[in-house]
């Protein structure tokens, strides 16, 4: 078998990688499914070859997979005893020669351990349910899984699993009584009070309910489900972003990165065995068909006029597989309607669903003094895999935000970059270019080449006025490159929270069905690797330290350890030379003099004030991980943290003198598109 040459996914820009064959020798050892052999084998031999940092394959690696694989199974300790793990211990420093030889025994007798585990414990959280809990007794339970020891016998774990359950029903209780007290103080409102007992009641059958489906669940994964899993125990002692992706998971990352999808536009869930329809998506052919809708149960499938199949009883992601097909397809759908239970038939038409949530949004925002200032979300770097050159980009987008609001006539520009988790490194260039004349915006390291210097070459400026990037604590990467890039330029002001999340990396995505010539055992999936890092144009890093605003605001979340250093085995932080670039030379303010009068104005403000009292408290509440099971003690805690934020929430309500409206170009689309519309 061999690797064929590598498709370099630079997310999303592919470009061929020297041809180069890799000989991949299976393991002398017989594996009794040929397909994960190759998988797993196909895997490594990548990881070795192309990360930027290979780690050898040794006890350490051992220890390391065998620990991310135990968690990934049993994180919160529910289902594996003490004796369990130290059945499989002897495999702890023994996984590399098994992964080297094709051996895979601790993985096949791990998954026979938590199968049998699964059947047990679904018995235990039904045993807890069938009986109301007595919420009088004092009692705690630990709700940090890494506090808590794994049971040592049945009887200790069935009890984890009652003080479990007791915990989420006396919250689901809270909840209700809360409900009905708010009700009955509104005099102007017919309230229909239910007993205590009545709720009780309730509660343990609703969570009755969501454990089934979840047990459920669990119980249709199957082998190759878990192989996925164990795959990423593997690639995740690396780094914690070079992950494989079975083919069905490669398919919804696609989907996330493009914001749109070949389907019928109906977000669903599995509920008890059926699939159930949970939202429409505006504009999709479902939205305009307009038969199905939110809370109808779809009973059978059929492409076009082929027999019908059931999807009853049927796995969650296998059923979507069914219902989604290629644009101009015919699906007809037997479903069984909400209002009514009449059995139907839904014939739909799939087309491109656009997921308009993902994309650029802009809005002007005017203030008492009459100073428009230009604003743009962008929640994500996104970008068509399959479409790169005339597909949505955010780039493309944002440059006809940009567009609208010079239009209006904006005196600035606000580009809000918080939440923003990343996406396409080409996009981020371009993006970048919009503010600069020309220059290098990133540079782009890997150990086996020099480093590349990504740059905008384009000499024209889309937009020469003032610009602020708005960050917080998970913006990352991508906007993490463009708010470091503006920032080294002079070109931005940046704000937000003390610094941003810290990752620092590239990631390639690859076909593993490309790599290698033999067709058994295909889809094999993708493997998402670290192949570079990412340095400012000044040499410095944001992996692990993240980007530092210009003007910090509080937040609160600012007490929250949080970001790329909180997770397993990151990357490293490291520096290199500065390349040459130009700092803007249009107006831009001065930092020192404008950091001294926001700190002023922060100091000055009550409501930062209670912001930074509310950062305070939810750090302590987090710190504090042990929660009291008796009811009424839990309510009087919860009454305490709920005066405490409402202070926090009336912040919020609070009116402002800014005046927000939509751009003179999308109020005429509005009119015009009742799907952007709505």
């Amino acid at each position: 078998m061999k690797l064929k040459n590598i498709v370099r996914w630079h997310i999303p820009v592919a470009t061929i990688f020297t041809a180069l064959v890799v000989v991949l020798l299976i393991g002398a050892g017989k594996f009794n499914d040929y397909r994960e052999n190759v998988i797993i084998r196909t895997v490594l031999t990548t990881l070795n070859f192309y990360h930027y940092q290979p780690v050898d394959i040794n006890d350490k690696f051992s220890e390391t997979v065998f620990i991310n694989y135990i968690e990934a199974l049993d994180r919160n300790k529910k289902f594996f005893l003490a004796e369990d793990i130290k059945q499989v211990e002897r495999y702890k420093y023994s996984i590399d020669e098994e992964l080297n030889s094709g051996k895979y025994l601790f993985f096949s007798e791990i998954e026979d351990i938590v199968t049998k585990r699964i059947d047990e414990a679904e018995q235990y959280y039904k045993n807890a349910l069938e009986n109301p809990f007595d919420f009088t007794v004092d009692e705690e339970i630990e709700l940090d899984p890494d506090k808590v020891d794994y049971a040592n016998t049945k009887e200790e774990l069935q009890e984890e699993w009652r003080k479990a359950m007791k915990y989420q029903v006396m919250t689901r209780i809270h909840h209700e009584l809360s409900i009905q007290e708010k009700a009955v103080e509104k005099t102007d409102t017919v309230v229909e009070i239910k007993s205590f007992s009545e709720i009780e009641q309730k509660a343990r059958q609703d969570l009755l309910d969501t454990h089934n489906d979840w047990f459920e669940r669990l119980k249709k994964l199957d082998r190759i489900d878990r192989f996925a899993s164990f795959i990423n125990a593997v690639t995740t002692v690396y780094d914690p972003h070079t992950n494989y992706f079975p083919p069905k998971i490669r398919e919804d990352f696609d989907i996330a990165m493009s914001g749109q999808l070949e389907g019928i536009g109906a977000v669903l869930t599995e509920k008890g065995g059926f699939v159930q329809v949970t939202e429409i998506v505006p504009g999709s052919p479902s939205w305009k068909q307009g038969d199905l809708k939110e809370g109808d149960v779809i009973l059978k499938v059929a492409q076009g006029d082929d027999e019908s199949v059931s999807i009853v009883g049927m796995r969650l992601d296998e059923a979507v597989k069914l219902i989604r097909g290629h644009k101009g397809s015919v699906v007809n759908l037997t479903v069984k309607k909400k209002i009514d239970d009449e059995i139907v038939l839904i014939s739909i038409t799939r087309d491109v669903v656009q997921m308009e949530e993902t994309y650029a949004k802009s809005a002007i925002i005017t203030s008492s003094k009459g100073k428009k200032t230009g604003y743009i979300f962008l929640p994500k770097f996104y970008v068509d895999f399959n479409n790169i050159y005339t597909g949505r980009s955010a780039a493309r987008d944002v440059l006809l935000e940009i567009e609208k609001l010079k239009n209006d006539g904006v005196d600035a520009i606000i580009l809000d970059l918080r939440n923003n988790g990343g996406g396409s490194l080409p996009d981020v260039v371009k993006m970048t270019g919009y503010f600069i004349k020309h220059g290098p915006v990133v540079q782009v390291a890997n150990p086996k080449t020099k480093t590349e210097l990504l740059k905008d070459v384009d000499p024209a400026i889309q937009y020469k006025g003032p610009v602020v990037v708005m960050v917080n604590k998970i913006s990352a990467s991508a906007s993490e490159i463009l708010a470091a890039a503006l920032q080294d330029y002079q070109r931005a002001v940046i704000v937000g929270s003390p610094t941003t999340y810290g990752k620092g990396t590239v990631q390639q995505l690859i076909d593993l069905d490309m790599l290698v010539d033999d067709n058994e055992g295909k889809p094999l999936g993708s493997i998402k690797l670290t192949m570079q890092k990412f340095y400012r144009v000044n040499g410095g890093a944001t992996q692990l330290k993240g980007v530092v605003p210009d003007i910090i605001i509080p937040d609160q979340y600012r007490y929250i350890e949080f970001g790329e250093k909180e997770l397993d085995n990151p990357m490293p932080w490291s520096k290199i030379k500065s390349t040459a670039y130009q700092k803007w030379d249009g107006p831009f303010p001065d930092l020192k003099n404008l950091r001294k009068k926001s700190e002023q104005r922060v100091n000055e403000c009550d409501d930062f004030a209670v912001i930074e009292e509310h950062a305070l408290r939810i750090k302590a509440q987090r710190e504090q991980t042990t929660e009291t099971l008796n009811l009424e003690k839990y309510r009087a805690k919860r009454e305490k943290y709920k005066k405490e934020t409402e202070k926090f929430n009336q912040i919020m309500d609070k009116e402002t003198p800014l005046l927000v409206k939509f751009t003179s170009a999308d109020k005429t689309t509005f009119v015009e598109d009742s799907v952007k519309s709505e």
